[in-house]
């Protein structure tokens, strides 16, 4: 954080793109892998959720968890960024996962076609 609580761009994720109207899956943004190899799951279940700070365009963004036990349907959370970072939260049990199981975290623009921004920072399990 900068002085006076401001936070500013250095060192965040930027993550931008566009949905177009009538994609077949409507969503775009970034993604990782917390396992050994991509999509392998890894045990997050010490940890209750994750926590982060956002800002960008004011549309709907989603953080999205794949887990093995869910096949590749993700679940998620909905969130709009607006242009002040604010902090951002959702806990496993929330989404009914236990994390234990864990293959891919995205973040990112679903739904509405446009254009989007998104920063992303200070991801961390708690």
């Amino acid at each position: 954080m900068a002085a006076g609580g401001a936070k500013d761009t250095q060192g965040a994720l930027k993550i931008s793109g566009e949905i177009k109207a009538g994609a077949a899956f409507a969503w775009a943004g970034a993604a990782f892998s917390p396992g050994v190899t991509v999509m392998a799951p890894a045990n997050l279940g010490a940890k209750k959720g994750i926590v982060f700070w956002a800002k960008g365009t004011a549309r709907p963004c989603a953080i999205e968890f794949f887990a093995r036990s869910r096949g590749f349907r993700p679940v998620s959370k909905i969130f709009t960024a607006g242009p002040d970072w604010k902090e951002y939260g959702v806990t496993f049990q929330e989404l009914g996962l236990d994390g234990t199981d864990i293959m891919m975290i995205f973040f990112g623009a679903v739904n509405d076609p446009g254009p989007f921004t998104l920063w992303i920072d200070e991801i961390r399990l708690k």
